[in-house]
């Protein structure tokens, strides 16, 4: 299977869509409706765009983990390391580590900062993690059997 075969099939276009048309509907409500002021308007627009990232991330998660149990492939270990857990696992435990000095310095963390810090962390692994795997051409090992 090629790398672009292979994102092709985890990653949607119809989420992300349909999310920001959601988006814009909210962003139109928050100037005309509320009134509110540019810089609420651009925390809600990267708040929005993180929990973009996260939702396409666990879509691609799940579709990775998937096709993964229907190939045959002779070493799934090393597949499965690198296309399940180095994308997703140093957010999560970076996003965890943050929050957890966050509480202890400020003895608060809000949802807004723990949503753009989880969605930006997800966007740079899984950025750099593609561009790794494709170096490393883990995606040739990928074998799929077809439907009779």
């Amino acid at each position: 299977m090629k790398e672009k075969e292979f994102y092709k099939k985890i990653l949607s276009i119809k989420v992300p869509i349909f999310m920001l048309g959601f988006g814009l509907y909210f962003s139109w409500y928050i100037i005309d409706v509320k009134r509110a002021g540019i810089y609420f308007l651009l925390q809600f627009i990267y708040v929005y765009l993180s929990l973009i990232i996260i939702v396409e991330g666990l879509i691609a998660f799940f579709r990775t983990n998937r096709l993964l149990n229907r190939s045959k492939s002779d070493c799934k270990k090393k597949m499965y390391f690198n296309l399940l857990i180095l994308p997703y696992l140093p957010a999560f435990v970076s996003t965890m580590l943050y929050s957890i000095i966050r509480v202890l310095e400020n003895g608060i963390l809000y949802k807004r900062e723990f949503l753009v810090t989880l969605g930006s962390t997800l966007f740079i692994n899984f950025f750099f993690s593609a561009i790794y795997n494709i170096k490393i051409e883990i995606f040739e090992h990928i074998r799929i059997p077809e439907k009779e």
